[in-house]
């Protein structure tokens, strides 16, 4: 059992959800933004965060936020 403390990162009966580290609230990450755009990308990259959440922080239509998302994935803005 010893062996084991420390390897919970690796373990695959761990939930993805449960080793994600807390996220910042919406609007620390829309502080940390000046363009709109980015602050609802660093959001959605969270993983913690869904579309309608964001949609409803930002008062926006959760399908702008999805179409900000898909059309900003292949760019530098994703990485």
């Amino acid at each position: 059992m010893q062996k084991r403390i420390g390897k919970e990162k690796d373990d695959l009966n761990i939930p993805k959800q449960q080793k994600r580290p807390v996220a910042k609230f919406l609007p620390a990450i829309a502080a940390q933004h000046k363009d709109r755009k980015m602050a609802i990308i660093a959001a959605y990259k969270t993983g913690v965060y869904n579309q309608r959440e964001i949609a409803e922080f930002y008062q926006l239509h959760p399908t702008t936020i999805v179409a900000i998302v898909h059309k900003n994935k292949n760019s530098l803005l994703w990485t």
